[in-house]
């Protein structure tokens, strides 16, 4: 049984990190495959989020039970985290950084997240 991911200390690293966490891992320089370049993890990361966003958002925003958070919202980053990356994983969305992508979508906010977001 793989242990809970660790959103206390991602929730405590700067985007620019988070980011480069998942570009790092979609280039493979996490299995030592690439050359490692934080900036340009940082970027793909970015970029990779970026593009994603809609599928995303179809993913997460859905979800009644990301609904009902957006709704009561009581600013519990860990369990919305938890949340989000339950619901990754549900999806089908499979990928080493996951815990991430879910710590950057609660640290952009369900609600901002979520805006926009028509069924």
């Amino acid at each position: 049984m793989s242990s809970a991911p660790d959103f206390t200390t991602w929730l405590e690293l700067q985007d620019d990190e988070l980011y480069s966490i998942v570009g790092s891992d979609l280039l493979g320089e996490s299995l030592g495959i690439g050359p490692s370049d934080p900036d340009r993890s940082a970027d793909f990361g970015r970029q990779w989020f970026a593009a994603r966003r809609r599928e995303l958002q179809r993913e997460v925003c859905g979800n009644p039970k990301v609904q009902q958070m957006v709704i009561h919202h009581n600013g519990d980053k860990l369990a919305e985290c938890a949340a989000v990356f339950e619901i990754l994983g549900d999806s089908g969305i499979h990928m080493g950084s996951a815990p991430v992508v879910a710590v950057l979508i609660v640290r952009l906010g369900l609600t901002t997240f979520c805006s926009g977001y028509s069924a």
